[in-house]
């Protein structure tokens, strides 16, 4: 017995979403003054500004969805001189955790909470 075909629509129907909403600097890098920070999705720059300790600034318009068909990775980078250091990363995969979620990012001496949603499939 054959299997009906899913057209290109209908699996986009069953992919999850991803909402980024914002980001927290509650401190920055081991460097002097403000970070640079970036915020990337399968190869999309979402978030390119400076932070201080204490800000709190939405991505985009705070309800930026995109949609991702396997596990992918949300990178959070502070941009250099010389190159570009982690803060953090977290990943999402469909049949993986939804709803409202945080994820602390400690790298290079620094501390970031990254807000965002998933949800959909």
């Amino acid at each position: 017995m054959k299997t009906p075909d899913v057209t290109l629509a209908e699996r986009k129907k069953l992919m999850p979403d991803v909402i980024f909403k914002s980001i927290k600097c509650h401190e920055t890098t081991s460097g002097l003054g403000a970070d640079h920070v970036r915020v990337w999705f399968k190869g999309e720059l979402l978030f390119d500004m400076e932070m201080k300790g204490g800000r709190h600034r939405n991505i985009g318009s705070g309800f930026e969805k995109r949609r991702f068909d396997g596990p992918e990775t949300i990178w959070v980078k502070e941009v250099d001189a010389g190159s570009d250091d982690i803060i953090g990363t977290a990943t999402v995969q469909p049949g993986g955790p939804q709803g409202e979620l945080t994820e602390n990012m400690y790298g290079d001496g620094s501390h970031y909470v990254l807000f965002y949603a998933v949800g959909g499939a």
